[in-house]
């Protein structure tokens, strides 16, 4: 390349960027000087606060264990697999 190809392109960026500089100013402002306020939070305590003897207690339902329901239409294929099935005594 020439040296003034190369000029040519240094004089084209740095205007490029003085456009873009001041384009971007225009849209957003000053932002820089401009103060903000935030909400704060409270501190995070080192105590655990119990549970909820409404939610958990001895009668609730355990999520973790499968529950099968007799006469199950969407799972017909594994019938035969479950524990306590009927048809699995007949057999």
């Amino acid at each position: 390349m020439k040296k003034t190809e190369i000029a040519m392109i240094i004089l084209v960026a740095s205007i490029c960027m003085a456009i873009t500089f001041f384009a971007v100013r225009s849209f957003f402002g000053n932002m820089v000087n401009k103060e903000k306020t935030v909400k704060t939070i409270e501190p995070i305590r080192d105590g655990l606060t119990q549970p909820s003897k409404l939610i958990f207690n001895s009668n609730a339902i355990n999520p973790t264990v499968e529950i099968y329901v007799d006469n199950d239409i969407h799972s017909s294929e594994g019938a035969q697999n479950r524990p306590n099935n009927k048809n699995n005594e007949k057999r």
